[in-house]
């Protein structure tokens, strides 16, 4: 068990964001921001986002994909989530807010998060190659399906840039605390696995709604990766399906430490369903998909 309130903390450092304290450390010789649990609203109870932020992650890089380097450990009583901070060697984070601020274009507002725009400020950006930046996007998009993710914005993705270097890449996913719904407690869990299984059908299919938008209304990843006619979304789609291994992932969700058997369960429940009834599903009933292939 690592006890970070014994790390050097980094003055000169500080993070923003509206989900818990965020403090900077140094530990092995690194930086890390360390995540504080952030609050249930409903209860004012602290809540598991720590350590699911870790979680998901670790899932994110099992499945091949760029993720932030997170480390589990405890600061006083309280469990965190050290993030290894990627602003490092002269690089500055420019969210997405930024890029899409960057595009001389009054209609497209930075915070606006109807997809369209979004995809729109991919193709017109020229930080990075918009090719390499579409797939990540998306990829991220099909990640956050599964462990139902409500909270991708536009404020907590981007690009990395260098300007004395003068170079620019796309920055690791992170901050993916909102993932699994942690503001259930673990009585809230066993009703949802075991006593009501209308209420976990209906949880998966329609909650939580990405923060994307589409019309202005939040998107449901069912209904839309089951009718989506975007080929680089299918693509990402099929790619990050096939790369599931739930019995793996099983295997690393039981070693979490600070949290229950049930809890555990509950989180492997959730991949399950939303794998089984929202990305194969999307695989099994999407039209396009054998259009694209023949486009292809």
């Amino acid at each position: 068990m690592i006890q970070f309130n014994e790390c050097e903390k980094n003055l000169f450092r500080g993070y923003d964001g509206a989900n818990g304290e965020k403090i900077s450390i140094y530990y092995n010789e690194k930086v890390y921001m360390l995540k504080f649990p952030s609050l249930n609203p409903n209860t004012n109870e602290e809540t598991t986002s720590s350590i699911h932020e870790h979680i998901a992650c670790v899932i994110a890089k099992e499945l091949g994909l760029n993720s932030q380097n997170t480390i589990l450990g405890k600061y006083n009583d309280k469990v965190v989530v050290a993030c290894e901070d990627f602003e490092v060697d002269g690089f500055k984070l420019l969210n997405f807010t930024s890029v899409k601020n960057s595009l001389i274009d009054s209609k497209r507002l930075g915070r606006g998060l109807e997809l369209d725009s979004i995809l729109y400020t991919i193709e017109n950006q020229e930080y990075v190659d918009k090719k390499e930046l579409k797939t990540f996007f998306w990829d991220m998009f099909i990640l956050d399906s599964l462990t139902a993710n409500g909270d991708r914005h536009n404020g907590n993705w981007g690009i990395l840039t260098n300007e004395k270097e003068r170079i620019c890449k796309i920055a690791p996913i992170y901050d993916c605390g909102s993932s699994f719904h942690t503001h259930f407690n673990e009585k809230e869990m066993e009703n949802i696995m075991y006593r009501n299984p209308n209420t976990l059908n209906n949880l998966v299919m329609g909650n939580p709604r990405s923060a994307i938008q589409v019309k202005n209304k939040g998107i449901n990843y069912y209904n839309f990766l089951t009718q989506t006619d975007n080929a680089d979304c299918l693509s990402s789609l099929k790619k990050i399906t096939a790369r599931i291994d739930l019995e793996k992932i099983n295997k690393m969700i039981m070693k979490i430490p600070y949290i229950s058997d049930t809890h555990k369960k509950f989180i492997s429940t959730i991949l399950k369903e939303r794998k089984g009834k929202i990305l194969e599903k999307a695989l099994e009933l999407n039209e396009n998909i054998e259009k694209s292939k023949k486009n292809s």
